[in-house]
Formats: C-alpha cells, sequence, structure tokens
C-alpha cells in the first residue's frame, strides 16, 4: 500500500493532507524519516510525530439503493452515500454502480483491489437482477440470453442466465456489466422493463436489508469476491 494512503486511512485525514505531512517530514517509515508518498509499505513499522499509526483495516458493506438516488460520490448530488450513515463514507468506492432509476444490491470498499476485482469482466462475478416488465417475451429467451444476446447495435453479450419468476418477472445472471446491460437486453428480446432490481451479487445478497440499509459483509464473503476461495 502506498504510504499517503496508508496514513490517509489510519488518521481519517484525506490523501492530499497525509501527503502534506509526509512532506514535511513528519512520518517515519521503520524509524526513518519518509518523503515519499509513492513508497510502498508494508510490515514496518509508520508513525506520524512519534505516534506509531495502526495499520488501517478495510470497510466491506452490502447496501439496498433505493431508486432515485447516484452510484456516485458524495461530491455529486443526490449520491446513494448521503443516506449512508457510516463513518467511513467519504472514502468508499462503489463496486458495480446502477443506474439512478435501478434499486438495489450496492457493495461499498475502500479497498481498491476488493473493487476492481467485483467489477472486472475476467473475474466472471455473477450479478442477478430482477426484471418487472411489460410484453411478451420471444420463443427461445433462455436460449438466446444462454448463447449470448445480440443486441441491437451489434454487441454480443457475454453468456447469462434468464429464468422466467412469474407473470411479467424474470432473473437475469449476468457476468458483466456494461452501460444499460439489463435495459438493452430487455429491449432486444422485445419487452420493456418497468422495475430492476439487483438482487445478487456472487454470494452477497439483499436477504434481510431493507430499502436504505446496510450491512457488513462476512469474512468468508470478502475472500470470495477477493477469489481467494471456492463458494
Amino acid at each position: 500500500m502506498r504510504l499517503d494512503r496508508f496514513v490517509s486511512l489510519a488518521t481519517g485525514l484525506s490523501r492530499r493532507e497525509a501527503r502534506d505531512l509526509i512532506r514535511s517530514g513528519r512520518v517515519r517509515v521503520g524509524g526513518v524519516v519518509a518523503r515519499d508518498s509513492s513508497l510502498r509499505v508494508g510490515g514496518e513499522e509508520v508513525s506520524l510525530d512519534g505516534r506509531a499509526l495502526r495499520a488501517p483495516v478495510h470497510v466491506y458493506l452490502a447496501m439496498f439503493k433505493p431508486a432515485g438516488y447516484l452510484s456516485a460520490t458524495l461530491r455529486e448530488r443526490g449520491s446513494v452515500l448521503e443516506i449512508l450513515d457510516h463513518p467511513s463514507r467519504r472514502r468508499l468506492s462503489i463496486a458495480g454502480r446502477l443506474d439512478r432509476d435501478v434499486e438495489g444490491l450496492l457493495l461499498l470498499s475502500d479497498d481498491g483491489e476488493f473493487v476492481h476485482r467485483v467489477i472486472s469482466p475476467k473475474r466472471k462475478v455473477e450479478k442477478e437482477y430482477w426484471v418487472w416488465f411489460s410484453g411478451r417475451l420471444p420463443e427461445g429467451a433462455k436460449e438466446l440470453v444462454g448463447g449470448g444476446l445480440s443486441l441491437e447495435d451489434g454487441t454480443i453479450c457475454r453468456p447469462g442466465r434468464l429464468e422466467v419468476l412469474g407473470e411479467g418477472l424474470l432473473s437475469l445472471a449476468l457476468v458483466e456489466g456494461f452501460f444499460h446491460q439489463v435495459k438493452r437486453m430487455c429491449k432486444a428480446l422485445g419487452v420493456s422493463p418497468l422495475r430492476i432490481r439487483r438482487v445478487r451479487i456472487g454470494p452477497v445478497t439483499l436477504e434481510g436489508l431493507a430499502e436504505g440499509a446496510f450491512r457488513e459483509l462476512t469474512p468468508r464473503e470478502v475472500e470470495i469476491l477477493k477469489g481467494e476461495g471456492e463458494r
């Protein structure tokens, strides 16, 4: 981890404030003054003004995003983080954004590697969406999605899974998440989405979460999403 990030996480200061402290010579690594913010630190003791800094503990959250909020930082008005009552909210990133009008599961963390692993198509972390729709699905809709649905602009989706859950309700399980993908897939299938909810990302579900609420991920959930364990 970069020294400026370590100091920022350990003190609650911004990265800019942490860099100012480092440049001023107030930070030591292994007892030696360190003025390079990009210095990588691991097991060495890091201190500020002679006081040892504790290694930062990353935050991993699952949140039920209500419709009407942006998947954005607090710098943007209408961000879902405005309703997240957590002391670390200013430093959290969102792993897999949702459109303003889409509700459902968000994963948030200050661990950049974790966020990257969740959203990387190479990792094939499955995301499941429930879609309330109008219209009639074509014959062979499951096979079309399972084989890689072709969109109107020629984009070919990675193979996914479609299940009909009830009258006017379907489930889409995907391993990618490009711009407006679920809406564009519905259009390619000839149906109109009325409401979209993401209900699962990998092993994490919305179970037990009310709209606007959040919970800490379990160590096992984090391990699986990082690819460090089997489901």
